[in-house]
């Protein structure tokens, strides 16, 4: 992940006169370029994002003309040849450190340059046909991306040397110890005045600190001997900086770029520099309540359960409390006298749970951002969950053996 991740949409409230020449120029039609140029028509947005392994993938959308949409993947310097919306081959590199140029040859010979300036709101691209005097420019505003979830540490490079600087009794072990347990989370609420971070530590331990926005804030954490003083401020859409002072006199500068996918971050303290990516995680922490079910007896005749313990549960109106625990773990507590106390499940690891009147019942559970899907075996049967987490809602779809007939669709709404 990177510091230039992000949608970003074009602003055609300050069209170039010279585009129709340009889609010309590309072989566009016509009739596809007057459509694009129509004020409230298409909205044509462009999605950046850096790999793990430095390349970067750009896509584009159009929603009036989808088959102008592209797709590609490629590192600075490297030629990559392209299909649609046309055969070209295209080459880009850095300029600097907020500038990038991308080469584009069509099938037909001609060459086209596109010079891209990012700034803090967006980025500016200048396109020109080599040989030719025409040049136009199109402006791009990034879209500003959620904020508010639960975030989890994916990877980090140098951060131990980094955060020593500050935290003088912070040792590697510990850190590598933290990093291992999960102890290195957070959820965040953010509004126009404000970010509200609830740090999550080893233990189900946690820490809620307000951070008004450039104002200061006294922080302290006495199990690494930490204690500065703090100051957030917004610096564009998804993009944060915090400056931290220590007792010390040491200062710190912590860059936050928050994107679809989670937090891009960049630390620097004394000459030293780390960068980290937070992973965004679906909201599950809370209490939810089952508030509607649609196929549910045909559900409960897949699984095999009988009268009258079939009629108990379509009539019970079960609550599930769900609280993560780090370390990819997650607590799941169901008020349903069918369902055990708790359940701790461990992301991609099988689990292992006796239910009541059921017998032994195994299963798996993945997330990937708001949507998540588990497979649970219990005798002969096979269950598969799919659902997602849209604000205080949990839409769920279960099956039983792919048997389109066991198909339950289940809502529960936060309490």
């Amino acid at each position: 992940m990177g510091v230039f991740d992000g949608v970003y949409k074009l602003d055609m409230t300050q069209a170039d006169p010279n585009w129709a020449a340009l889609h010309k120029e590309m072989g566009i039609p016509e009739a596809d370029s007057k459509a694009m140029m129509t004020p409230g028509g298409n909205v044509h947005t462009m999605t950046v994002m850096e790999n793990k392994d430095g390349s970067f993938t750009t896509s584009t959308n159009n929603t009036s003309l989808p088959h102008l949409n592209s797709s590609f993947t490629s590192k600075a310097g490297e030629i990559k040849k392209i299909d649609k919306p046309f055969p070209c081959t295209v080459a880009w590199n850095y300029k600097g450190e907020n500038e990038s140029v991308m080469n584009i040859e069509m099938a037909n010979g001609k060459k086209f340059v596109n010079e891209y300036c990012m700034n803090n709101y967006g980025f500016t691209c200048t396109s020109s046909v080599e040989g030719n005097a025409l040049k136009c420019k199109a402006v791009f505003w990034k879209v500003s991306p959620r904020e508010d979830g639960y975030y989890e540490l994916d990877n980090e490079k140098g951060m131990f040397p980094v955060l020593q600087q500050l935290m003088p009794q912070m040792t590697e072990d510990a850190w590598k110890e933290l990093v291992k347990n999960g102890g290195v989370a957070m959820k965040l609420k953010v509004d126009k005045k404000r970010a509200v971070m609830e740090e999550r530590m080893p233990g189900g331990k946690s820490k809620t600190v307000v951070y008004p926005f450039d104002e200061a804030v006294n922080y302290t954490n006495e199990e690494y001997g930490l204690e500065e003083t703090r100051m957030l401020t917004r610096v564009a859409p998804g993009r944060y900086k915090m400056v931290a002072k220590n007792k010390a006199g040491k200062t710190g500068d912590y860059e936050m770029n928050f994107t679809e996918h989670g937090i891009y971050e960049t630390a620097s303290v004394g000459g030293l520099t780390a960068t980290c990516f937070y992973r965004r995680l679906g909201d599950f922490e809370g209490t939810w309540k089952v508030c509607s079910k649609v196929g549910a007896e045909g559900y409960l005749d897949a699984c095999g359960v009988p009268e009258p313990m079939k009629t108990e549960m379509l009539e019970a109106v079960d609550v599930v409390e769900m609280k993560r625990l780090g370390g990819g773990k997650i607590s799941t507590k169901s008020s349903s006298k069918f369902m055990p106390g708790e359940n701790i499940m461990k992301l991609g690891e099988q689990w292992e749970i006796e239910m009541p009147g059921f017998g032994k019942m195994t299963g798996v559970f993945m997330e990937h951002g708001d949507s998540f899907s588990s497979c649970m075996k219990i005798g002969e049967k096979t269950i598969n969950v799919k659902g997602k987490v849209t604000g205080d809602f949990i839409v769920e779809e279960c099956e039983v053996d792919g048997n389109i007939a066991s198909q339950m669709k289940q809502i529960l709404v936060r309490q």
